[in-house]
């Protein structure tokens, strides 16, 4: 059974939203530096709930983005 590492909980959340806006600068100028193309399909592995996902579907809006998750609840924060 996979788990994360700290938790599947409201404070493993928050700890993922202090990271993913202490990175999304960073990420979203690594994502502009993509090399020009028709990005058709875009996955996000082991998405969380969706920070990533989100800056790449910015990123890339003519894409079809899906998350991907082992935790139903990280999935369920995705989707809003």
């Amino acid at each position: 059974m996979t788990t994360y590492a700290f938790g599947d909980s409201n404070l493993a959340r928050e700890r993922l939203a202090l990271v993913a806006g202490t990175f999304e600068a960073p990420s979203r100028a690594l994502l502009r530096d993509l090399p020009p193309g028709g990005y058709r399909y875009v996955i996000d592995m082991g998405c969380g709930p969706g920070f990533t996902t989100a800056l790449l579907r910015d990123a890339i809006p003519h894409s079809f983005t899906t998350g991907v998750d082992a935790s139903a609840a990280m999935i369920a924060d995705a989707r809003e």
